[in-house]
């Protein structure tokens, strides 16, 4: 809405509540998450009306039964995860609830959470804590995929693996002797 005034002073009249139920619900989810990883999505159910009421509230297989008081709101959330890449549309919650004799259905805004591929290789080295420059020592590679990968090259120092399929993890070791220069 908008107003034209030369005055100092605009009355806004607003509508009462209503005397019925009034539910609304807002989904909120991160606007990004990784594909390996859970992430949260939190719903409020707020009843606007000044009449209690039983709502059934629905979101991706789960569901909470609760009494929302007159201007009360419920939170509740839950751990989602998506498995592939890219934009996702998260589907609407859905809360029914009734009053006044009479049956509701509402649904909540829809949130897009944009999936990025999470690195699916670790790799870390181990030495000993202490060497020296006389005797040689063990170094360990673990390599692990968190999904299958194909055509893998691991290079430590001058140690080179190809890996033409990697699914799970794999060790190598190698001996390495301390050059001290000086």
């Amino acid at each position: 809405w908008s107003a034209n005034t030369s005055s100092l002073s605009l009355d806004v009249k607003t509508k009462p509540l209503p005397t019925a139920p009034f539910v609304i619900v807002t989904k909120e989810a991160p606007s990004t998450a990784n594909d390996t990883d859970e992430f949260e999505v939190t719903l409020n159910a707020t009843n606007i009306g000044k009449i209690s009421t039983d709502v059934a509230l629905k979101d991706s297989g789960k569901l909470w039964n609760f009494n929302l008081g007159g201007n009360e709101q419920r939170i509740v959330s839950y751990r989602h995860k998506i498995a592939s890449a890219g934009k996702t549309e998260l589907g609407a919650a859905e809360a029914s609830y009734s009053g006044n004799a009479r049956n509701y259905l509402t649904g909540s805004n829809r949130p897009v959470v944009n999936v990025i591929q999470n690195p699916i290789v670790s790799v870390a080295q181990e030495i000993p804590e202490t060497v020296n420059n006389i005797e040689s020592f063990n170094v360990k590679i673990k390599v692990k995929s968190l999904k299958p990968v194909s055509n893998l090259k691991i290079t430590s120092g001058e140690n080179m693996w190809n890996l033409p399929f990697l699914d799970g993890e794999r060790e190598f070791s190698y001996q390495k002797n301390l050059t001290v220069l000086g």
